[in-house]
């Protein structure tokens, strides 16, 4: 009688322990988060791409259907996605960072779970902060808001993590949630339909699939896999969108990841990778005797070092070379474990083809955003061909210790440089203006003493010129969510690269429907975002006829068929019609 009572003590005892290591876990993963976005991410605003993706939610909440409604070079999937942000309680804009900084922790640590085939109850405390320090370096200097990249990652590396550990523990539920989670990160943009594939061949090879495939179960798995992508294409079909989606989505300038194999690098960056390869071979052939030897550690450190030197030497630079390189010394790691030990490691190749997929991009077409995990994915390959050392405390402190040192520099590292460095702004230092003064959504939110005046001025412009239809061209994209206003044009953001498929000519059409309709307040900003990345002072006022950037002649084109009455507030020039006023 005492037998199945200590064995059901031992089995409660057991999944306590697990249950705290998993909330010690999922601590330091909100703690982190929360530092990082009260620290680092809060600091510095440029109203240019920062709140595209929340502008395109705002019209998703708001009945708009994509590519029918709104003009996308990409399927709108995060607008979705990002609903959520508009939704939750606090100041929209800073919830939205925290969303995505929470993704990027998040994306880190599954990957690194997933990549080791250790679930985060087996971490040892070296392991964690190792890869805390792997998710500050995949943050970078990036600037953290919603953003379609970031949800293709975050989305593609849960549902390959869930796909994987729902076949080996034969639990179907969680491989289909999986399955689901890879079909929604093919509708974000199109650089992640790879990940679909590679959950195909999944269902087919998987090791779990000892007794073949039957035929009922993977056409269920398909339909699952399919499911999100078939019912954005149904919906927007139903609409009347689809020959607008197919236009806008196969119209843009494609991105091949080029850069990745013509990265333009310095013949001494070559010099690194080259060197790297070579130390990595030199630890895979020493002989078994001698894996615990102080030969093979120092080749170990030396490849450590290496990695360290690219991440420090890039400086964490946005879309920098140092993510090329490192993407290229995990491929050299990759290629020596698989001839040596005879067995390819596909986990870590599933990470050279996200990365790839990563630097499918028009601006950002350098896999930084995965370079924390390259380094770390790295590591671990290449020191699967020596020994642990075992033996004193000294030995087995010397693990935490250097994983301390570690993270204590990946953070300072971070602080300092985007310290020095904030997403098309001045420096830390200079950030002394909260956007929260101007725009209530915008608290939390520090940026210089010029963009201050600017979103003032663009607020008073809208209070005090009242219309139902609202567009602050050419940027800006993050005030129609903040305001509250409408944008009545089926873009938010009129970059160059975005103008595609028959978008200027549906510009041209709701122009002039503007016009015959009333009730419309369009601006146009006489500040550039890189005036204002530069402090540069915002005027106080401007005749009505001063000159906008327009190097696309769109705005023009915009400013000439309305012939509403011309404004001027602070820097924004504009063209208003009030309400019809009804008797």
């Amino acid at each position: 009688m005492k037998q199945p009572v200590e064995n059901g003590a031992t089995e409660s005892d057991s999944t306590a322990r697990v249950s705290g290591r998993i909330a010690v876990h999922v601590l330091w993963i909100v703690a982190l988060s929360a530092t990082l976005v009260l620290g680092v991410e809060r600091f510095g605003f440029n109203p240019t791409d920062q709140g595209f993706v929340l502008a395109q939610s705002w019209r998703i909440l708001n009945g708009e259907i994509p590519h029918l409604d709104v003009i996308s070079a990409r399927p709108l999937g995060s607008a979705y996605l990002h609903t959520l942000d508009v939704l939750l309680p606090g100041p929209m804009y800073l919830v939205s960072v925290a969303i995505a900084t929470l993704q990027m922790v998040v994306m880190t640590v599954v990957l690194a779970a997933w990549i080791a085939d250790r679930p985060v109850t087996q971490w040892t405390a070296a392991r964690t902060m190792l890869v805390a320090a792997a998710a500050l370096v995949n943050i970078h200097l990036f600037p953290l808001n919603p953003w379609h990249t970031i949800d293709g990652l975050f989305l593609v590396v849960c549902g390959w993590w869930a796909l994987d550990l729902g076949l080996r523990t034969d639990r179907t539920v969680v491989y289909r949630f999986g399955l689901l989670l890879l079909g929604f990160a093919s509708i974000t943009k199109q650089s992640f339909v790879p990940a679909v594939i590679v959950g195909l061949v999944v269902l087919c090879v998987h090791p779990a699939v000892r007794n073949g495939v039957r035929p009922v179960r993977l056409a269920i798995d398909i339909g699952v896999l399919a499911a999100f992508p078939l019912v954005y294409l149904a919906g927007v079909s139903a609409a009347g969108g689809f020959g607008d989606m197919y236009s806008q989505l196969t119209g843009g300038v494609a991105a091949t990841g080029r850069r990745l194999i013509e990265p333009g690098v310095s013949t001494s960056v070559v010099a690194v990778v080259a060197v790297f390869a070579v130390v990595t071979i030199a630890i895979a052939l020493v002989p078994s005797a001698l894996r615990r030897s102080w030969a093979s550690r120092i080749l170990l450190c030396a490849a450590a070092a290496l990695l360290v030197l690219v991440v420090a030497e890039g400086r964490l630079e946005r879309a920098g070379t140092w993510g090329v390189v490192l993407f290229w010394m995990l491929a050299c790691s990759v290629v020596v474990d698989a001839v040596v030990r005879r067995s390819m490691p596909w986990r870590t190749m599933g990470l050279l083809l996200l990365a790839w997929m990563a630097s499918l991009s028009w601006g950002y077409d350098s896999p930084t955003l995965l370079g924390g995990s390259m380094a770390l994915a790295t590591v671990e390959l290449v020191s699967r061909h020596t020994t642990s050392p075992e033996g004193t405390w000294f030995r087995r402190a010397a693990a935490p210790c250097s994983a301390l040192v570690v993270l204590v520099s990946a953070a300072g590292f971070l602080v300092v440089e985007q310290a020095r460095s904030p997403y098309r702004d001045r420096p830390r230092s200079e950030l002394v203006a909260g956007l929260g003064a101007a725009i209530p959504e915008m608290r939390g939110i520090e940026s210089t003493p010029s963009t201050l005046a600017y979103l003032d001025q663009m607020r008073t412009c809208v209070q005090d010129y009242p219309a139902d239809n609202v567009a602050v061209l050419p940027d800006n994209s993050f005030v129609y969510p903040v305001l509250k206003a409408r944008n009545p044009f089926p873009m938010d953001w009129l970059l160059p690269l975005e103008l595609i498929a028959d978008s200027r000519e549906r510009i041209a059409e709701e122009s002039d429907r503007l016009q015959q309709n009333g009730s419309y307040l369009v601006l146009f900003a006489t500040v550039t975002p890189e005036q204002l990345a530069e402090a540069q002072p915002v005027p106080d006022a401007v005749p009505t006829t001063a000159p906008i950037a327009d190097p696309t002649g769109v705005l023009n084109d915009i400013r000439s068929r309305l012939r509403g009455q011309a404004v001027a507030c602070g820097s924004f020039v504009g063209v208003w019609a009030p309400a019809a006023v009804t008797s």
